[in-house]
C-alpha cells in the first residue's frame, strides 16, 4: 500500500515537472511578411526577385533589384525576431573611365572627393555614424574608397566611388532596425523622392530627337545629393550630349556639334578682300526660327573659327538660352549649347548639312542703300568695311570709313536707315595702308 502511494506521488511530480518546463509556442514570420518588410526599406522602383527560408537559422534571404539605381540587394531577416539582420548590396554601374587617368604629376591618383568629403557624406547618410577608417584602394583597375563605420542603428563597411561619392557596395548589420513594429527605409547617399530612372530619362530625350537618332551611352552622377544623367546620342553627322535632372526629368543643358567638316570652299569666298557669305544674317535668323519657333534671336554675328567663317547666333527661350554656330555656306547647324533652367525638354534643332532655301521677308536695307546713306554723312570718305549684325534684337549695319584726316565708325539701323552711332578719330601713319584698298 505504501509502495503504491509512493508511485502515484512520484508520477504526479513527474507530470508537474514536465508541464512546468514545456517550451512556449513561437510565431514564425511568414514569407510575405519578410518580403514586404524588406521592400519598405528599398529605394523607390525596387523589384522583388526571390525570398527563401533557412530552416536551421530560422531566417529569410530576400533578393531585390532596382533598375533606377542599378543595384542588387540581398537582405537577411530574422524570422523569430521579425527584424532585418544584414544587408549586402552592389551596383552594376560602370566606373568613370576618366578616373583612371586622374593622376598628379608625381604619378599619384588624385580623386575628385577627398577623405573629409567622403566622411561628411557617410555621416550625412547615416545619422550618428562614427567613421572608423577610410582607405583609398585600387580594385580591378579602378580606385575606390573603403569605409568602415558604426552607429547605434547600423554598422558595417562601404565601397564608394571617389569621383561621384556614390555607394558601390554595402555590407551592413542592423541593431534591431527595420522590424515589423518599426519599419524603416534604407539610408541613401542620394535623393530618392521623385527620382526619374535612367531609362525613363533616356527614353524621354530619345522621343524628342529626330527619327534615326542613335543612343550611344549614359552616365549617372551625383552632385550635392542630386542625381543627374549625362547621355549621348548621334544623328547623321551630329553628336548630341544632354544632361537631365534626375529629380524631375527636365533638361539642365545640352550640346550638339557636327562630326563632319564644314565646306572649306567658304574660306576662299572673298570679294575685294572681304568674305561674303552665301547666307545673310537675316536668312540665318529665319533658318534658326524655323527650327526654334518659340525662341527669340538676340544676336547674329560673323566670326572666324578654326580659320573658317561661321555665324554665332544667340537665342533666348522662356527659361533658358541657346548659343548656336551656323555654317554661312549651307545654313547647317554646326554646334549648339543649350542652358536651361528646368524647362520642358525642347526639340533639339537639327538642320541637314545641305543648302536650304530660307523664307525671308525682313525688309532690310541693302548694302548699296546703306552705302548711299553713309556717303551723305561723309561725302569725301571711302568705305573700308560694311557688315550686317544683329545686336540687342536690332539689325545694324556697322560701317568703317576713312577720309584724308579721320577714321569713322558708323552704325546704321538696317530697317529705318537712321544713324545709331557716329564716331570719328584722327588718322595717324598706321592708317595709311587703308589707302591701298579698293571700294567695295
Amino acid at each position: 500500500m505504501k509502495l503504491r502511494k509512493a508511485f502515484v506521488t512520484l508520477t504526479a511530480l513527474t507530470a508537474i515537472t514536465v508541464t512546468t518546463f514545456a517550451a512556449p509556442t513561437q510565431t514564425i514570420m511568414t514569407k510575405d511578411e519578410a518580403t514586404n518588410l524588406v521592400l519598405q526599406m528599398m529605394p523607390r522602383g525596387s523589384e522583388h526577385l526571390s525570398t527563401s527560408y533557412d530552416t536551421d537559422d530560422q531566417e529569410y534571404e530576400v533578393k531585390i533589384h532596382n533598375g533606377g539605381t542599378k543595384e542588387k540587394f540581398e537582405v537577411k531577416v530574422d524570422a523569430v525576431l521579425k527584424s532585418v539582420e544584414e544587408l549586402d548590396s552592389e551596383t552594376y554601374v560602370g566606373f568613370d573611365e576618366k578616373a583612371k587617368n586622374r593622376v598628379k604629376k608625381n604619378g599619384k591618383y588624385n580623386p575628385k572627393l577627398n577623405e573629409k568629403e567622403i566622411i561628411a557624406l557617410v555621416e550625412r547618410t547615416y545619422p550618428g555614424a562614427v567613421v572608423k577608417s577610410v582607405e583609398l584602394e585600387k580594385d580591378n583597375g579602378f580606385w575606390i574608397y573603403e569605409v568602415e563605420f558604426k552607429s547605434t542603428a547600423v554598422y558595417g563597411s562601404l565601397e564608394m566611388d571617389p569621383e561621384t561619392g556614390r555607394t558601390l557596395e554595402r555590407d551592413l548589420t542592423f541593431n534591431g532596425l527595420g522590424s515589423v513594429d518599426k519599419p524603416t527605409t534604407l539610408p541613401s547617399d542620394e535623393i530618392v523622392e521623385g527620382v526619374v530612372t535612367e531609362n525613363q530619362a533616356i527614353q524621354k530625350i530619345y522621343n524628342k530627337l529626330p527619327k534615326g537618332s542613335t543612343f550611344v551611352g549614359s552616365k549617372r552622377i551625383i552632385e550635392n545629393q542630386k542625381v543627374k544623367y549625362e547621355m549621348t546620342f548621334t544623328y547623321k553627322a551630329y553628336h548630341i550630349e544632354v544632361t537631365v535632372d534626375g529629380s524631375n526629368g527636365l533638361v539642365d543643358d545640352a550640346e550638339v556639334f557636327t562630326l563632319q567638316e564644314v565646306d572649306k570652299n567658304a574660306v576662299n569666298r572673298y570679294e575685294n578682300g572681304r568674305y561674303v557669305a552665301k547666307y545673310s544674317p537675316a536668312q540665318i535668323e529665319a533658318i534658326v526660327l524655323k527650327h526654334i519657333p518659340e525662341g527669340k534671336v538676340t544676336n547674329v554675328q560673323m566670326s572666324l573659327s578654326r580659320n573658317l567663317w561661321v555665324y554665332d547666333v544667340d537665342v533666348t527661350l522662356e527659361n533658358g538660352t541657346m548659343d548656336l554656330i551656323v555654317c554661312p555656306e549651307t545654313g547647317a547647324l554646326m554646334s549648339l549649347d543649350l542652358d536651361m533652367k528646368h524647362t520642358e525638354v525642347p526639340m533639339v534643332p537639327i538642320e541637314p548639312s545641305k543648302p536650304v532655301k530660307p523664307e525671308v521677308n525682313d525688309k532690310l536695307l541693302t548694302e548699296a542703300q546703306v552705302k548711299a546713306l553713309v556717303m551723305k554723312l561723309v561725302p569725301s570718305g571711302k568705305i573700308i568695311e560694311i557688315e550686317l549684325d544683329k545686336d540687342d534684337n536690332k539689325w545694324i549695319y556697322e560701317v568703317e570709313v576713312i577720309d584724308a584726316k579721320y577714321e569713322y565708325n558708323i552704325e546704321i539701323d538696317a530697317k529705318t536707315g537712321k544713324t545709331v552711332e557716329f564716331d570719328k578719330e584722327a588718322l595717324d601713319d598706321d592708317h595709311d595702308d587703308h589707302d591701298e584698298r579698293d571700294d567695295d
